[in-house]
């Protein structure tokens, strides 16, 4: 085998002799050809980061909140705010999704607030005119 750098002869080695350098081929294939398995993680593959549990029930409850009611835009919020605290730590990702779920929760709320309020001044509306 020879170098890919210089082009010196390395034999079944995995550092040239000549300039130094390891070549990660000539390990791969000094590993391979013994049955092992040449890993370019020596300390094991990195852990990735998964979506935040709290993100994405915080956003599913935003969106039946929309449509079914009071009680899951409420969980909607307190989820999506719980999970913005935890997507900050390297080991979760998910913000835009508890971004999302906090809009959505509060757009929910403002929605039925509203619904609220109009039934309150409907009724005081109505009950005045039917007095006199």
């Amino acid at each position: 085998m020879y170098c890919r750098y210089c082009g010196a002869d390395m034999g079944n080695g995995t550092v040239c002799p000549r300039c130094g350098r390891v070549d990660n081929e000539a390990a791969w294939n000094a590993y391979h050809s013994q049955g092992q398995y040449y890993n370019p993680y020596p300390y094991g593959v990195p852990p990735q980061p998964t979506y935040s549990s709290w993100a994405i029930a915080g956003f599913v409850l935003a969106l039946a909140g929309i449509f079914f009611g009071l009680v899951c835009a409420i969980l909607g919020l307190v989820f999506s705010n719980k999970a913005l605290k935890e997507v900050y730590t390297p080991q979760y990702k998910g913000l835009e999704l508890a971004r999302a779920g906090r809009i959505i929760s509060i757009v929910g709320l403002s929605i039925y607030g509203g619904l609220v309020l109009l039934a309150i001044l409907f009724s005081i509306v109505f009950s005045f005119t039917l007095m006199f």
